[in-house]
């Protein structure tokens, strides 16, 4: 008799309706199968004739908890009734915990990661403490939709306070004076930094305007630390995220097995650090700073605005408006993190500076020396590219995926060195591939 219901048991769930006819009517409802399977497959390990496959009680403990986690975020999850955003790969929603804190609580809808990825990223994020990163409650991969409870960061997306519109004067905005940017963008060097030394040969895949959370405070905080493991067996793939390729280190684009390193990350910091002082603009605003059409956005902040010491007449509006009692100590700040931006975009990752010392350099800790030309045009004279063929794959609408409106003539300079295409017009689609020697 023993013997029969064990066999059944163990049989059972290769049919859900047979699974069922097991448990108590209470609660083997549809709802709550997933988690009457997990324990079925506990069950499953202790009961085996081979003494040696049995799991220790503490593997046993462990895997429990988890079911229980489980259970409980499946159930809180069905009170949640404030949805903070949605988008492709997950819902937000607002709860809270225990003890009443407030929780940003993350369903996948669409985890576009391989899984394990995903998992590196929430272990990283869990095991990692600072004051600059989202911190993790608790995850639950045990279900259909994986849901993860981070800390609630209540002022949102760093992006919603600098996108310029197009004649903006006053805006609805809230006006970040220099001093409050310059403290979002120390907090997000802090945070790049931390990873790099708790977590070596990694880079960081989202160091963008939407991946930066400001919380009541204006404290910045990195939302998802999401590690690259850079090593010799690494085959990098680019997938060129609309709105993302402006943030990517030129190596990232051509790359070479073994030639990546965190530098890539010092890269993009420096991108969203000129974000950060001069708002989110579109291509128009510098080809009229400029007089021309044409794009290279680099080398004009460093030849049309640097040199001619015309940082001034760039800024964000919004710290005009806000800085109308301190003008003086804003420009020179601004100037000071547009020095440091163009330390951490130079060509060359050799020549950019440690997050560790970008962090120095904002904070005033060491004198910096005045930056050269970090433009692209130096693109074929490196001889650390002299190796280096086309490498990834990459394939998208150059020009409605730019950050900024572009003209027709707005061309990505970089991308049409690297395909040597002549013939691209506006919207013209074009794939490369690179092949690394």
């Amino acid at each position: 008799m023993e013997k029969n219901v064990t066999r059944r048991f163990i049989q059972a769930p290769q049919k859900r309706k047979g699974a069922k006819e097991l448990f108590d009517v209470d609660i083997a409802k549809e709802s709550n199968m997933k988690i009457l399977e997990g324990i079925w497959k506990i069950a499953k390990d202790c009961i085996k004739e081979d003494i040696d496959k049995r799991p220790e009680m503490n593997d046993v403990a462990a895997r429990l908890r988890e079911l229980r986690k489980t259970l409980e975020l499946g159930g809180k999850r069905q009170n949640f009734s404030t949805a903070l955003s949605k988008s492709s790969s997950s819902d937000v929603y607002l709860g809270d915990i225990d003890d009443n804190t407030r929780v940003a609580v993350k369903v996948f809808t669409n985890v576009s990661e391989s899984r394990e990825e995903f998992v590196l990223q929430l272990i990283i994020q869990s095991q990692v403490q600072h004051q600059n990163i989202v911190k993790l409650f608790g995850c639950c991969l045990e279900m259909d939709h994986p849901i993860s409870v981070c800390e609630y960061v209540p002022n949102g997306a760093l992006c919603n306070y600098l996108v310029v519109e197009k004649g903006e004067e006053t805006g609805e905005r809230s006006l970040l004076d220099m001093n409050t940017r310059h403290f979002i963008a120390l907090g997000v060097a802090n945070a790049i930094a931390c990873l790099h030394e708790k977590w070596l040969d990694t880079l960081n895949g989202s160091i963008t305007p939407w991946d930066i959370l400001l919380d009541g405070n204006f404290c910045s905080k990195l939302s998802k630390p999401t590690p690259i493991i850079i090593n010799e067996s690494t085959i990098m793939t680019t997938e060129v995220v609309p709105g993302n390729y402006m943030y990517m280190a030129p190596e990232r684009l051509f790359f070479s097995r073994g030639f990546i390193t965190a530098k890539a990350d010092v890269y993009s910091f420096g991108q969203l650090l000129l974000d950060i002082v001069f708002g989110i603009r579109d291509t128009m605003f510098w080809e009229e700073l400029v007089g021309r059409k044409s794009f290279d956005f680099v080398n004009i902040v460093y030849q049309e605005v640097y040199l001619k010491q015309r940082i001034v007449d760039c800024l964000d509006p919004c710290i005009i408006q806000a800085e109308a009692y301190d003008s003086a100590r804003s420009m020179a700040t601004a100037e000071h993190m547009v020095k440091t931006a163009l330390w951490c975009m130079q060509f060359s990752a050799d020549h950019r500076p440690s997050m560790q010392k970008v962090v120095e350099m904002l904070q005033g800790t060491i004198d910096i020396d005045e930056p050269p030309n970090p433009s692209s045009s130096n693109l074929y004279d490196s001889a650390s590219y002299s190796s280096c063929e086309p490498v990834m794959k990459m394939s998208f609408n150059y020009r409605h995926n730019l950050p900024y409106p572009s003209s027709d003539e707005g061309e990505f300079k970089l991308l049409r060195r690297m395909s040597d295409a002549k013939g691209l017009g506006a919207g013209a689609r074009t794939e490369l591939t690179f092949i690394c020697i």
